[in-house]
């Protein structure tokens, strides 16, 4: 009877202790990207900086690779709350916030410097002021990097280039519209498959933030490279706004304080991975081509009905003020 007692006193103390150290605040920050992609490292840094920061009052569980599900789902999670947080591209945003679109125009960005400038400036802000009335709060921009073009038949220096090509295009309207208009025969396949149509040769091409093809092993099937930086891919980092707006102010502070943390940590991040990229092309003897700005100019110039076509769905004053920025 009396170690019955000393076994339920114990326990008891574990239980207190336990207790005690459990996290006041837990929640779960999901996205779509790899365990080894910048993205995911970017997100453990501010699982990191909001636990250390809240000195234990808040445990933060990432949740990558899609383990929550697709983007889309994955959304509509943080909209509806059964997901607190996370980031996702652009592209799949543009279903719930058409305004958004208007950062994956086709070469709207000459470079990344020029990207950060404009969506960190009041634009930017302008571009997250649609974010709360779809149920999240925008605490700022990740990113996926700026997408390139593979394939597997020739270098590409121009638009004429590519019509000799087949290209496999992410599962967007806007995407497609682009190849069309640089005139390339252009077919959705979902991201699963991806891999399996270059491979066997479906298609001849696809396109991808170059540090991201060396990750998906395409430069194993692809020959060329062109580094066209042709859409850029933000990745705003989403909060359910109920969820959030119910947090301790000084709670939201420090998670808006990690997002922007995580937002600086991922583009630096990124463009190291680009550097480790380059030499592994190099060693499987990828031919790796870098536009001039007069072949850059070209495509951009092939792309711009896009621009007149798109500005109904996005908004031609925003599109107009996105343009003029960049020419700053």
């Amino acid at each position: 009877m009396k170690l019955v007692r000393l076994l339920m006193v114990a326990a008891f103390v574990l239980l207190l202790a336990s207790a005690a150290s459990a996290a006041e605040i837990t929640f779960k920050f999901a996205h779509i990207a790899p365990v080894v992609h910048a993205d995911h490292r970017a997100a453990l840094h501010f699982k990191a900086y909001v636990e250390s920061k809240s000195q234990g009052r808040v445990e933060v569980s990432v949740h990558p690779a899609g383990q929550l599900g697709g983007e889309r789902a994955m959304i509509e999670g943080v909209q509806m709350g059964t997901i607190e947080m996370g980031f996702f591209t652009a592209a799949v945003m543009t279903n719930f916030i058409p305004q958004i679109a208007v950062t994956n125009l086709p070469f709207i960005f000459p470079d990344q410097q020029t990207a950060y400038r404009v969506l960190d400036s009041e634009i930017g802000d302008k571009i997250l002021s649609y974010f709360p009335e779809k149920g999240m709060i925008p605490l700022g921009w990740g990113e996926n990097g700026f997408r390139d073009f593979s394939n597997s038949k020739l270098p590409i220096h121009k638009p004429e280039d590519m019509k000799a090509l087949k290209m496999r295009s992410i599962e967007s309207p806007l995407f497609l519209d682009s190849y069309k208009a640089l005139g390339v025969d252009a077919v959705a396949i979902a991201w699963p498959e991806t891999f399996t149509a270059l491979q066997q040769k479906v298609v001849d091409g696809a396109d991808l933030p170059y540090n991201t093809m060396a990750l998906a092993k395409w430069l194993e099937v692809q020959q060329y490279v062109t580094l066209s930086g042709w859409v850029y891919e933000p990745m705003p980092i989403v909060a359910n706004v109920d969820w959030f707006n119910g947090l301790p102010a000084d709670i939201q502070q420090i998670i808006r304080d990690g997002a922007y943390e995580m937002q600086m940590v991922n583009r630096a991040m990124n463009a190291q991975d680009r550097l480790v990229t380059d030499a592994e092309a190099k060693a499987k003897g990828v031919e790796v081509v870098s536009l001039t700005a007069e072949e850059r100019q070209a495509f951009r110039d092939k792309v711009a009905p896009v621009y007149e076509a798109w500005k109904e769905k996005i908004g031609a004053e925003l599109v107009d003020a996105v343009v003029k920025a960049t020419q700053k």
